[in-house]
């Protein structure tokens, strides 16, 4: 069954199938291009409920193409989650990729059927990258669409800073970042936890775990290196976070694992130099010594959480001995715990005001 529709002033020629809308043929073979590349998002928008607003998502993780990042993966299931909560309709999105050229064109008719830019901050805003993130930003702000950030660490953006004039709502994942944003001209960006707080994977009342000590690695190799040899020397499984990760392929022996949330959920301490390997440590409260990264993230996440004893400046990986692994398991954690759940609830509750807050924007 065929149907002749009209998208963005184009006629398309659509077969019908039991799964999505296939675009058989369109005017311009550039936009034709496209939009079989983007089947899925073409099929949703084509689908939509024209009473709800409509959300275009910026910079999410989606499968194996983007290496099957359990903190991305976790992030974009939650973002999804609440936008339909609050009756937003999520009708495309955009994967991260913050160095792809952008097709100006094409985003200005996709971005002309949606009533709100969404940007996921998340760990691309730092050292003056995330350009065409920011860009679309501006060209949604142009067409008169609401635009928001969140869950975005903030750092060293001198050369970007003047895009921050172009977000109806500001929210950082640590106070390091909204800090920042205000000395660079934000108005008031709030401060609301990493959107992987929002979780109901959580289960209550672990009997067992399936492993004493893990490891993972971190964005820095070096650092990798270093706990790699300590997840060795302890018998501990390691894992790595991404097939990004720069020594995923490299001589290191033994299996190679990608990091899933059961990992930690499942085991009783965790040593890391990953942002999201702590994060879902804390709201587990399960007691972890977290590496310092390549932004203010991890060092935020530790400070606003009160739990700064458990990082590790990145300066001072080396001084992760044996001895202060031992030392590490056998402190008593029970002060640990009572923070990692307040501050996990009070996440829940600040993420919960976030989208509360933005669907009274979108409306």
């Amino acid at each position: 069954m065929h149907k002749v529709i009209k998208f963005c002033g184009f006629k398309i020629k659509i077969r019908l199938n039991e799964d999505d809308l296939m675009p058989l043929r369109v005017a311009n073979r550039e936009l034709e291009v496209k939009l079989l590349k983007e089947r899925e998002n073409f099929s949703r928008l084509m689908n939509s409920d024209p009473r709800k607003p409509k959300c275009y998502l910026l910079n999410v993780n989606i499968g194996k193409r983007f290496h099957e990042h359990e903190g991305g993966t976790s992030v974009r299931e939650n973002i999804e989650y609440l936008l339909d909560k609050n009756g937003l309709e999520l009708v495309w999105t955009d994967v991260n990729n913050p160095v792809e050229e952008i097709d100006e064109d094409f985003f200005r008719l996709i971005m002309s059927k949606c009533d709100l830019l969404l940007i996921n901050g998340e760990g691309i805003l730092h050292h003056n990258r995330g350009v065409n993130h920011l860009q679309k930003c501006r060209i949604a702000k142009e067409l008169g669409k609401k635009v928001v950030l969140i869950n975005a660490v903030w750092q060293e953006n001198s050369e970007t800073k003047e895009y921050l004039k172009y977000f109806d709502l500001i929210s950082a994942r640590e106070s390091y970042s909204a800090n920042e944003m205000k000395k660079d001209g934000a108005l008031e960006p709030l401060v609301v936890p990493d959107m992987t707080f929002y979780n109901h994977k959580i289960e209550e009342g672990r009997s067992s775990c399936k492993n004493q000590l893990i490891f993972t690695d971190s964005v820095d190799i070096e650092v990798s290196a270093h706990l790699c040899k300590l997840a060795k020397n302890n018998n501990s499984p390691y894992f790595f976070m991404t097939t990004e990760s720069g020594n995923f392929t490299s001589n290191i022996k033994g299996k190679q694992s990608l990091l899933k949330y059961s990992d930690i959920s499942e085991t009783k301490y965790i040593i890391t130099g990953r942002y999201h390997a702590a994060c879902f440590a804390i709201m587990n409260k399960i007691p972890v010594l977290c590496v310092e990264s390549n932004t203010y993230k991890v060092n935020g996440l530790m400070a606003d959480a009160e739990l700064e004893e458990h990082l590790v400046l990145k300066a001072d990986a080396k001084s992760l001995t044996q001895d202060r692994v031992r030392d590490f398991m056998l402190q008593n954690h029970s002060e640990f715990c009572n923070k990692a759940e307040e501050y996990s609830k009070n996440a829940v509750l600040k993420i919960e005001n976030l989208f509360e807050k933005i669907k009274e924007i979108a409306l």
